[in-house]
């Protein structure tokens, strides 16, 4: 468990670090302002660091509502609809990779049958 919650911790950190990086060398010169193609791309690059601090906070909060019992197929398959990695489900959830692979082939749920539930829903 305390892998998960390293890997993505030290995942959005990365991330985080990397977009604050590329805003740093666009900004550093003087006057970056006056250019409007520079100025789109800082402001896209913000949103996306303000995005990842946004999943990361609603995965913390996602993490202290849920545990295994409430682990559903329509809540795994609405967590996939919203972009989340199983490793970040297992996280969410609090479970090991071996304990969600167990109760997702218990359930049949292949990578195929997850895909068609995905269109479906």
């Amino acid at each position: 468990m305390k892998q998960a919650k390293k890997t993505q911790s030290s995942r959005s950190t990365y991330q985080k670090r990397l977009l604050r990086q590329k805003i740093s060398e666009l900004t550093y010169l003087e006057g970056w302002d006056n250019d409007p193609e520079i100025v789109e791309k800082v402001q896209r690059l913000s949103k996306a660091l303000e995005r990842v601090g946004t999943q990361e906070k609603q995965l913390s909060s996602d993490r202290a509502i849920c545990t295994m019992e409430e682990l559903s197929v329509n809540s795994y398959i609405q967590l996939k609809k919203q972009g989340y990695l199983d490793r970040e489900i297992k996280y969410i959830f609090n479970i090991t990779a071996y304990a969600l692979a167990r109760w997702k082939k218990s359930l049949g749920l292949t990578k195929g049958v997850v895909r068609d539930l995905l269109e479906v829903m």
